[in-house]
């Protein structure tokens, strides 16, 4: 730790959720809302519009420009966000903590998220989080963390190096879900419009599409949960996938899981290990999101694997599915949560291209998602460099030449 550099608390430096949708000068009749399940570690998956009288009753805190909001809630899951370039009428929720200097003639807005998103810090809120389902860490206790207050031409230096990796790992995001596009919109050229096909309209399926079941196509595969408390079951490496992961996540190719089975784990539950680049689909509670696996992996009971057993349909099946996510929304029901069952969803009805085109579609589409895969690694690997940079950036053990 550099000695020259004064370590102040939170309450000392920060303004702590200092605006609220109660202010007078909150005078939207709608808002942007953050909720803490469309926070990621620093992006939003997207802002949800409320009108102002019919906004969840968490929605009160009222985001400025250049504001640090962090989740309090499983701390561990590094969910926070630098508000950059935000609509005026954004709130998140009471969830989640806001902060702002005081004086930035001290600290900058920029240097204090990445401070206070350090993995010192993230480890000082999950260690003081309570509760056991659902994990929070008391405001009290933010107001307590210490942060280093270097002079402000090192903030900014630091902050700019930060910086201008996040923005790489952002544009990165942005060329996959270009890429992702680019195949959805060939898929549903191909095989929804019919553009190659001598047909008057896309209400006429061409003659050289065979109607099938998703059964005649794949098989489907559940998942399941061995023993969380026995320890054998776990840590091994086997991959293991939730839906929470799926939905956290903010590309269509899954790499690695939160958590791993051993061989002991797997046998004492009903999950199979799948093929690579098999769609995997969430089947309960979040229901219709699908990836693709890029190694094999077992799920939990909140998926239906499929592996396809027909020749080039792979990636055909993951567009026509990621394509159908409101109709398979609607088949599925229940009292606790929702869900479509297998035997659902292997009735499904497929209007299946010929081979040739299957086989066309295949190569353009793999070589897409090969491509997403490459940014996906980049990306892990910069996320990976500006962790291990920050805290030593923070601490001063290397300094930012300039020249």
């Amino acid at each position: 730790m550099n000695k020259k550099w004064e370590h102040k608390s939170i309450s000392e430096v920060c303004e702590i959720n200092p605006n609220s949708i109660k202010d007078d000068k909150f005078d939207y009749k709608s808002i942007k809302y953050i909720p803490i399940a469309q926070l990621n570690e620093g992006y939003v998956d997207k802002y949800i519009s409320h009108d102002i009288n019919s906004a969840p009753s968490s929605a009160k805190r009222w985001v400025k420009e250049k504001d640090t909001i962090i989740s309090l809630v499983r701390p561990n899951r590094k969910q926070h966000l630098f508000a950059d370039d935000i609509p005026d009428n954004l709130v998140t929720t009471v969830g989640c903590i806001v902060l702002r200097p005081k004086d930035k003639k001290e600290l900058i807005p920029e240097f204090l998220y990445y401070a206070t998103t350090s993995p010192k810090f993230i480890q000082y809120l999950t260690k003081n989080a309570t509760g056991s389902t659902y994990p929070k860490t008391n405001i009290h206790e933010v107001k307590r963390g210490k942060i280093p207050i270097p002079p402000i031409k090192k903030q900014k230096e630091i902050s700019k190096l930060l910086r201008d990796i996040d923005k790489k790992i952002r544009c990165n995001r942005e060329l996959s879900a270009l890429f992702e596009k680019i195949s959805r919109i060939i898929y549903k050229s191909w095989f929804e419009f019919y553009e190659p096909y001598n047909v008057k309209s896309n209400k006429h399926i061409p003659d050289e599409f065979n109607n099938m079941k998703i059964k005649d196509i794949c098989n489907t595969i559940g998942g399941g949960t061995p023993d969380t408390n026995n320890t054998e079951y776990w840590e091994g490496d086997i991959n293991w996938l939730t839906p929470t992961e799926v939905t956290k996540s903010n590309y269509p190719i899954v790499s690695e899981t939160e958590r791993t089975l051993s061989k002991k784990g797997l046998n004492n539950t009903s999950a199979k290990v799948l093929d690579k680049y098999s769609p995997l689909l969430t089947s309960r509670a979040t229901v219709g999101e699908v990836v693709l696996n890029s190694v094999k992996m077992a799920t939990n009971q909140g998926f239906i694997g499929i592996e396809p057993r027909k020749e080039y349909t792979r990636y055909f099946l993951f567009e026509n599915i990621k394509n159908r996510k409101d109709e398979i929304q609607r088949l599925a029901t229940g009292s606790t949560y929702d869900e479509i069952s297998q035997t659902q969803f292997k009735n499904l009805n497929v209007n299946l291209p010929p081979k040739i085109k299957r086989k066309e579609f295949e190569l353009i589409s793999k070589n897409i998602y090969s491509k997403i895969e490459c940014i996906i690694k980049e990306n892990n690997n910069l996320k990976e460099l500006q962790n291990y940079l920050l805290p030593l950036l923070l601490s001063g053990k290397i300094q930012i030449n300039n020249s």
